[in-house]
């Protein structure tokens, strides 16, 4: 990955002109500034198609409850019946599939 090129599609505020290898302003801006306009370039950023799709599956999760409210009241109304029941080996056998991951 290229850290260093950034494409320029959308505007950042308050940001001031780029400067070339000599400390000028780079060259387009040389440009619009002799052309008497006044007109100030802006930065922009640009996100890849995979960092696009990542921020989409954060916003989704973010309306995911943490937990499964449905199941949390079944396994309270096992224990306060007396009929939930506690596999060790069912324990034993998920704790080992961990420790392979």
């Amino acid at each position: 990955m290229n850290m260093n090129k950034i494409t320029l599609t959308t505007p950042v505020s308050g940001t001031r002109p780029r400067e070339g290898a000599s400390g000028r302003p780079a060259e387009s801006e040389r440009n619009v500034a002799s052309a008497g306009d006044a007109v100030t370039t802006r930065d922009a950023l640009s996100l890849t198609p995979t960092a696009r799709q990542l921020a989409q599956a954060v916003e989704a999760q973010r309306h995911v409850p943490d937990m499964d409210s449905a199941r949390v009241e079944q396994i309270k109304a096992a224990i306060q019946s007396g009929t939930y029941s506690i596999s060790a080996e069912r324990i034993a056998q998920r704790m080992v599939a961990l420790e392979k991951i």
